[in-house]
Formats: C-alpha cells, structure tokens, sequence
C-alpha cells in the first residue's frame, strides 16, 4: 500500500488523506476541483459513515473543512 507520511498522525497515499478526525475517529478524504467547481468526499469506514459537498464555485469556497465538519458533527449524532 503505497503512502507518506503527511505529519500529525497522517498519511497520504493515492490521493487520499488518511488520519484521526475529533476523538480518535480515523477518516480518508479526497478534495479536487476543475473549472470553477470544488469538491470534497470524506469517509470514516470503521463506522460506516461518508459525506460529500459539491460546490459550483471554486473562490472562497471553504468545501474541504465544511466537509471534515459534517464528518465530525455526524459521527457526534450518531
């Protein structure tokens, strides 16, 4: 399994960022963007849970940490 280390308990391998999220939930995140567009999909697969955020603006859009914090707030509900 090819991956760095990315720091902070970390990992980066294939395109997807892997580390703990809030209290020891472990995530793997892929951002990406093209032509005014962004978007973000993060998944904690011990627990079953995924979430996605597509924007259709790419300034200002702070899509990867709105992801990472509907990731927390649904792990949290649950």
């Amino acid at each position: 399994r090819p991956r760095a280390d990315a720091g902070d308990d970390r990992e980066i391998g294939l395109g997807w960022d892997r580390g703990p999220l809030g209290d020891g939930l472990r995530v793997a995140s892929h951002n990406g963007g093209t032509g005014g567009f962004v978007t973000s999909l993060v998944v904690a697969p011990e627990r079953g849970l995924g979430v996605v955020v597509l924007a259709n603006r790419m300034v200002g859009a702070p899509v990867p940490r709105l992801a990472l914090d509907l990731m927390q707030r649904l792990a949290e509900a649950e």
